[in-house]
């Protein structure tokens, strides 16, 4: 199984181009030849992989319309670079996250979970739209405020040179923890079974 592939946006953190570019490009990037267990990340900007963070890929669904992802993995984010200002601003040092993709028509479809002491939707939403406001390839972010399962989310739309995106963000019922979909906007068939596929966890 591969893992997901990041490809340089100008100026967005590295949270941002994670989630962005595992809609357009799949591929597989190394994890760190070694780790030091006792630094965040094991003395590294960022570390992924599949399998680890094996509680977070737990809140994944196996499939999704009945089909299993084209990839999955874990890892966490801890450099200023790779988490990005508001994270850091928030007091996040070490963001844990497990993601899985899925290919459609339409391009892929992306659902995460993050987590860190304190998360909350808002700081998430602020990351992607900063890091989007500032990638050359992304343009038109706007927010607005969505409930998803009782719950307060706020959804992002912005439109890349690839056609629209929509990120839709809100906590999980266990704490600290923040579920995202990221997908097309127009495959909204998709967008709303990536939605309910998460929705409850």
């Amino acid at each position: 199984m591969g893992c997901l592939h990041v490809e340089p946006l100008q100026g967005a953190p590295a949270l941002l181009r994670a989630l962005v570019v595992a809609l357009l490009l799949a591929g597989c990037a190394a994890s760190p030849p070694s780790l030091d267990p006792a630094l965040p990340c094991g003395g590294q900007s960022e570390r992924r992989g599949p399998g680890l963070v094996p509680d977070l890929e737990s809140l994944l669904p196996a499939t999704l319309e009945g089909a299993p992802p084209v990839s999955r993995e874990s890892g966490s984010y801890c450099s200023t670079a790779a988490l990005g200002a508001p994270l850091v601003k928030a007091g996040v040092a070490e963001l844990a996250f497990a993601g899985a993709r899925w290919d459609r028509p339409r391009g892929a479809i992306s659902l995460v979970a993050y987590r860190a002491l304190g998360l909350t939707a808002n700081v998430m939403a602020d990351t992607f739209a900063t890091g989007a406001d500032a990638a050359r390839r992304i343009s038109g972010v706007q927010a607005r405020e969505v409930e998803l399962a009782g719950r307060r989310g706020i959804r992002i739309d912005a439109q890349s040179r690839d056609g629209p995106l929509s990120v839709v963000l809100w906590p999980a019922r266990a704490d600290d923890t923040i579920l995202a979909v990221l997908a097309d906007s127009r495959d909204v068939a998709g967008l709303d079974a990536a939605i309910a596929a998460l929705g409850e966890r």
